[in-house]
């Protein structure tokens, strides 16, 4: 084999060589280019992200990141609501108990209000062996109902009946009444209360809307 054919096939060796240099640069670079793209996206998509909320039919619902729907925040105030008021048996010791287990649910505030008024009803003979339950009752327009104050506090009015029997004797039977709550924005722990939202008091007294007669 002669010299000139030798430096040939080297001269043939480097060149492929340097090709495949060139294209694990090219492909290395588009690769880096496709992390940066991606980079980029995820930092700034989240903020063109809409959201549709069914069941309001009254209208298309669409929210932004991290905006809390009236529907959500109408769900949760009522599920709380009915779960504090639904007590059974002796109502007295029962309500205690459900403030203990719902206190994640409610600012502290409201909590020890709650909670002084539930002790107060201890020390009455009147309030004692008292069951009741509360059930919704939709108005026409129930996410009407939620009034948004701030990006992070709601006042809401919820619509229901009550059931309410004192030692076996029935005292209300479906009676409408009205609440009015205070509802704000708090994540403060997700382990405990992941719905993000607390009960922070009351704007009113329960109020009985209308009494029928039969």
């Amino acid at each position: 084999m002669s010299i000139f054919n030798i430096r040939s096939k080297a001269r043939h060796q480097v060149d492929e060589a340097q090709i495949k240099v060139a294209n694990w640069k090219l492909a290395c670079f588009a690769l880096f280019l496709l992390c940066v793209l991606q980079a980029v996206g995820i930092i700034v998509y989240p903020n063109f992200i809409k959201i549709h909320h069914p069941p309001d039919t009254s209208k298309s619902m669409l929210t932004t990141l991290n905006e809390i729907p009236s529907a959500q925040v109408q769900g949760f105030s009522f599920m709380i609501l009915q779960q504090l008021n639904n007590l059974k048996d002796d109502g007295v010791y029962t309500a205690q108990n459900q403030l203990t287990r719902l206190r994640c649910f409610m600012t502290e505030d409201y909590y020890y209000l709650k909670l002084r008024t539930a002790q107060n009803a201890a020390l009455s003979v009147k309030d004692r062996n008292r069951a009741m339950s509360v059930y919704s009752d939709i108005p026409p327009n129930p996410y009407e109902q939620v009034k948004k104050l701030t990006s992070t506090s709601w006042n809401v009015k919820l619509y229901t009946t009550i059931t309410e029997s004192a030692n076996g004797e029935l005292i209300k039977d479906s009676v409408p009444f009205l609440y009015n709550l205070q509802v704000v924005a708090d994540n403060s722990d997700p382990s405990c209360n992941e719905y993000g939202l607390k009960i922070a008091g009351e704007n009113d007294v329960p109020r009985r809307i209308r009494t029928e007669i039969k």
